[in-house]
Order: C-alpha cells, then structure tokens, then sequence
C-alpha cells in the first residue's frame, strides 16, 4: 500500500493515489479535498493511471467508471449508530481509541492508537453494535472486521 502523487499541471489538477490491492480499492484524493474510493480496481489499471501521461484524462475516461463512495471529510458526518448526531464513540481496547458509523453509507471509520484512521466500506450496522458490546474488542475487531472487510487508510 503505497502513496502516490500524480500531478498534471496544465489543469492544476493534482492527485493523491492510495491503492490497497487484495481488495482491489482505490482511494484518489483530489487537490479540492473531495477523496474517493474506488472498487474493483485492478493493480494494472492503478499502474497505468499512476504512469500515464496525462493523469487527468486517465482519470475521466478510466477510473470515473468504476463504483465509488465520495467522501469530504471536512463536511462528512459521521453518525452514531442508530442516531443522526456526528459521534466518535471511545472503545475500551488495545488497538482502538475510536470509532465512528455512518447509517446511510454503511462506513465505519476506526481511529487506531497509533494514529492511523482506516475505513472500512459496507460494513453492516449490526457488526458495529456487535463490536461495541464485545467482551474482548480487539479480537472482534481482528477476527469479524480485519478478515472479512476491505479498508483503506484514511491518514
């Protein structure tokens, strides 16, 4: 998993490529601020948009195509489960310091304590209450979301 910058300055368009290849996601990070996170995304269609010459033109004819989520942090609310209200909810663990849920886009953001934020897409809300009630968090969260939900690195 690594980090890329692509830039084409003839549109100031610059991007910021995160790829996380055994589930074949693609985060793009666009110098608005908007992110997004790409699904089925082969590792040659990642390597052909991050050597291609004019990236921007990749971009719109290649990886618009494929599903994405689109994210804006700076606005994105993040919802407790079963509520509407933007909550990181503290978790009683070793791994974990938080954790956030949003309903309708099914997202569960897990701030870890060595500073990474990881996102991990459809995963469903009852997994997210069963995290919460676990005796032992951590190895739910190793055991129930680790190995069976794609994710990618937020920060």
């Amino acid at each position: 998993m690594k980090i890329r910058n692509l830039s084409n300055n003839a549109t100031r368009q610059h991007f910021q490529l995160h790829y996380n290849e055994p589930a074949e996601l693609l985060e793009v990070r666009i110098i608005t601020g908007e992110i997004y996170v790409y699904r089925d995304v082969s590792r040659s269609t990642y390597q052909h948009f991050s050597t291609a010459a004019d990236p921007v033109a990749y971009y719109r004819d290649s990886i618009v195509h494929h599903g994405h989520i689109q994210i804006r942090f700076n606005r994105f609310q993040l919802s407790d489960v079963g509520r509407n209200t933007a909550k990181l909810l503290p978790l009683n663990c070793h791994l974990i310091i938080s954790i956030a849920y949003d309903n309708n886009q099914r997202l569960l953001l897990v701030n870890l304590l060595e500073k990474t934020q990881l996102l991990y897409p459809n995963v469903p809300r009852e997994i997210v209450e069963m995290l919460l009630h676990a005796p032992d968090q951590d190895r739910f969260y190793l055991e129930m979301i680790v190995l069976h939900y794609p994710c990618c690195a937020v920060r």
